[in-house]
């Protein structure tokens, strides 16, 4: 990194030329929803052509903004949501697949979709970069795009997409020590058999996009783009509720996160002439 582009900490600042604000919540119709939320009723927020592909996103509390990675590119990127939304971007990597973030301890954690983890940490220097290696990464069956904290294990846990071994019945994962960078299979396997009962499909295979925490209920909320569905499951994995998205809101989610009030994001890659957006959903009793 040359130092000219370190002293202005790599920042490229982009307005929105066009942004008005974002688009007041509309009810569009009477959507079964999880318990506090309304998947009807969203604020979206649409992002410029660069973000077109934004597979990734993590919130941050501190200024209410949301950082995002998108599919084979090496930036990151800030969304300031507040006071004339405005957009900062880091570049850190050549082009890879990059799938999912998480930031931790002002430490990021990007997921390749191979199972790779890149970290990163700016020091105000630049970043200071370590990938760790997936064990299995020779096995190309094995495809990964969903990736959370759990703050009991202190792990990162990394939710297959696709890996070998995984039935109709259960999706499995694996474990990345964040002290060690060792990884290893977990115990942890996301039972979706309630989910074919509820949908009436035996032969039901759920693809998970993304993953996040919910800080009130302290259940998992798995999104996925191509099932269209967000999943509902305790913290052991079970499934406990699924909920159909509507695809004229959630056009290709990819991204999931929560604020720290337990408002709900989730990020959609542009579809068609829609650009790509982030809608964001009130908790019904947290605001």
């Amino acid at each position: 990194m040359h130092l000219k582009n370190l002293l202005v900490f790599l920042v490229f600042l982009a307005k929105f030329h066009d942004y008005k604000g974002c688009d007041s919540p509309k009810k569009t119709a009477n959507i079964p929803s999880p318990p506090g939320y309304s998947l009807g009723m969203a604020t979206r927020v649409n992002l410029p052509k660069g973000l077109n592909d934004i597979s990734g996103i993590s919130y941050y509390p501190k200024d209410t903004s949301v950082f995002a990675i998108v599919d084979n590119e090496g930036i990151l990127y800030k969304i300031h949501l507040h006071n004339n939304i405005f957009i900062q971007k880091w570049k850190f990597d050549k082009k890879h697949d990059f799938e999912d973030l998480v930031l931790h301890d002002s430490l990021f954690y990007l997921l390749l979709s191979d199972g790779n983890i890149e970290t990163l940490k700016f020091d105000g220097k630049g970043f200071q970069k370590n990938k760790s290696i997936y064990p299995d990464t020779l096995n190309n069956s094995n495809d990964f795009e969903s990736m959370y904290y759990d703050d009991r294990l202190k792990k990162m846990m990394i939710v297959c997409k696709k890996c070998t071994g995984e039935t109709t019945s259960e999706v499995p994962a694996w474990e990345y020590s964040i002290e060690t960078g060792a990884y290893e299979k977990s115990k942890f396997m996301l039972n979706i058999t309630p989910l074919s009962k509820k949908l009436g499909d035996i032969e039901f295979k759920f693809k998970p996009s993304g993953i996040a925490l919910n800080p009130l209920t302290n259940e998992l909320f798995i999104i996925s783009a191509v099932n269209k569905l967000l999943v509902i499951a305790d913290r052991n994995g079970l499934a406990k509720d699924v909920f159909r998205l509507d695809p004229k809101i959630f056009r290709d989610p990819e991204g999931i996160a929560f604020t720290s009030s337990g408002d709900l994001i989730i990020s959609n890659e542009a579809h068609g002439n829609e650009s790509s957006n982030l809608l964001v959903i009130k908790h019904k009793t947290a605001n």
